[in-house]
This record gives structure tokens, C-alpha cells and sequence, in this order.
């Protein structure tokens, strides 16, 4: 059985004055759908949405009267739920509908208190002066080594160790075993790490970025040694040969609204998304 529009329209004021009071922090007593309320002069009358909440210590009663209807509402409707309102008594009535109210029903609302609200899908008009989309233009940037230097200690070499020199080949089949430690054996850091602290220039305004190839940065030891085929063998320098390179990362974040509350009086209109969330309009 397809469900009826109009309970479905009651319902989203119900869900979605659950939500505004959620944010703003109101203390919800109760909110019910379709409540039977009787009035001072004994007839009862129906409320699309009946709901109580505490502000201040203080309790306060809301009738909410819902139309789903796709042309502007007449004084006649307002009258009659003004007549519902006055009977029960202590109690503020919201009108809500989705296409608006003509000037006889906003006049008659105004002097005699009740609120006029549209609930509806938002149009590009609600949107103007909001920020609905954010695009996130990102260009992360990060070093490409092209080329490894060890320089090692010659008095060191001649005296203790074999290896006079490394070249790349080497290099890289070493490389998950090039940890730097000092003479003591206590760790330092190791090619990896250091490939990481390569310095960049992108801090500079205004740069190309065909500015940065062929980079060379030197690391210098006076304490460093590493383990190569099994000798420990005393490091001077490493020298790396880099390209800054860059990678754009570029997307989107957009608010998707559900359905909006707009204030026929004020204009003020909050937001609701499909999460649950709600975007109040800034305070003063």
C-alpha cells in the first residue's frame, strides 16, 4: 500500500522539530503524531504534531498544523487553527506548508501569534550567501631519490675494514640493513629516516616546480658508523640526489539538504541533511 503523502509530510515536521530541539539543546517532554486535544469548550480537536518541551524551567505546549499543499494558504486556514489554538489554550501554534501563505493569512498570523513556517526541498534561492559546496585543492609534495652517496672513513678503512667504497648496486640491496649507530652501538637512524628530513624549498612563494630536479642534500657524521658485510665501517657523509615532485589531490564535500524550516517572518532558514544534522543559522 503506497503511503499517504500528507501523514508522510506530518511525520517529516515531527522528525524534524525533534532534531532543531536536539541541537538547541531543548529539553523534549513530549512529541507525538496525530494527538486528539481537548479544548476549554469541550470538543476535541486533531494535532498533526503535539509536542511539550522545558525551557527554562518552564513548560511549554506547541500545536503543529501541517499542509502539504502546493499553492499559498488563505487566512481561512490560518483562522481555523487560530480558533483550534485560542480553545485549547496555553498553548503556541506553528502553521507549516510547503509552498507559502498569502499576504491576508500573514497579516491575521502576525497579530494574533502564530508562527508560519515552509518545510520543503531547498531551491538555489534558499542557498544564496550559503556556502553549500567545498572543494578541497590539495598538492601534496614528497621526494623521489635518484641517487645515493656513502661516503665512509678511508683512515677508518685502511685500519679496520675492507670496503673502500659503495655504489649503488650495493647500495641497494644494503639498504634495508644501512642503520647508522654511533661507536657505542646505540642506534642513530638509517637511509629511510633520513630520505624523509630531505630538505625542501617549497616554502618559498611563487616557485616552479621544474626549479627542483637534481637536488643534493649531505648528511654529515663525526660519530657514525655502519655494519656492511659483517664489518663495522665508519660513515663521513650521505649524500642524496632528489626531485621534489608533486601529486594533486583535488575533491568535493557538498551539504546535501533533506528539507529546510524557513521562518516566513524572519526569512531565517535552518538546513537538515539526511544524517540527522541541522545548520542553525549564526547568532548575533
Amino acid at each position: 500500500m503506497e503511503a499517504n503523502p500528507n501523514i508522510q509530510y506530518e511525520l517529516l515536521a515531527k522528525e524534524l522539530y525533534e532534531i532543531l530541539h536536539r541541537a538547541e539543546g531543548i529539553n523534549t517532554i513530549d512529541i507525538q503524531h496525530n494527538v486528539k486535544v481537548r479544548g476549554r469548550s469541550g470538543c476535541e480537536h486533531q494535532i498533526d504534531v503535539y509536542w511539550e518541551f522545558e525551557m527554562v524551567g518552564q513548560k511549554h505546549r506547541i500545536a503543529i498544523e501541517c499542509k502539504n499543499y502546493t499553492h499559498d494558504i488563505q487566512i481561512g486556514r490560518i483562522r481555523d487553527f487560530f480558533g483550534v489554538v485560542y480553545d485549547i489554550g496555553s498553548i503556541n501554534g506553528i502553521f507549516v506548508t510547503k509552498k507559502g501563505y498569502q499576504s491576508g493569512a500573514k497579516n491575521f498570523a502576525d497579530y494574533y501569534g502564530i508562527s508560519l513556517q515552509e518545510m520543503r526541498e531547498p531551491n538555489d534561492e534558499d542557498w544564496e550567501g550559503r556556502i553549500r559546496k567545498i572543494i578541497f585543492d590539495i598538492t601534496a609534495y614528497s621526494s623521489k631519490i635518484k641517487k645515493t652517496n656513502v661516503v665512509l672513513n678511508k683512515e677508518w678503512s685502511e685500519k679496520n675494514g675492507s670496503v673502500e667504497a659503495i655504489d649503488n648496486t650495493q647500495l641497494y640491496e644494503l639498504m634495508d640493513k644501512m642503520v647508522l649507530i654511533n661507536e657505542m652501538g646505540d642506534r642513530i637512524t638509517d637511509v629511510y629516516e633520513l630520505s624523509n628530513q630531505l630538505p625542501s624549498p617549497l616554502k618559498i612563494d611563487k616557485i616552479e616546480l621544474s626549479d627542483f630536479t637534481d637536488l643534493v642534500h649531505t648528511f654529515n657524521y663525526s660519530d657514525a658508523f655502519m655494519i656492511i658485510n659483517g664489518l663495522k665501517e665508519k660513515v663521513d657523509e650521505i649524500t642524496f640526489t632528489y626531485d621534489i615532485i608533486s601529486d594533486q589531490i583535488i575533491s568535493e564535500a557538498e551539504f546535501f539538504a533533506k528539507a529546510i524550516l524557513k521562518d516566513v517572518k524572519s526569512g531565517e532558514i535552518k538546513f537538515f541533511d539526511e544524517e540527522g544534522g541541522v545548520k542553525l543559522p549564526k547568532k548575533p
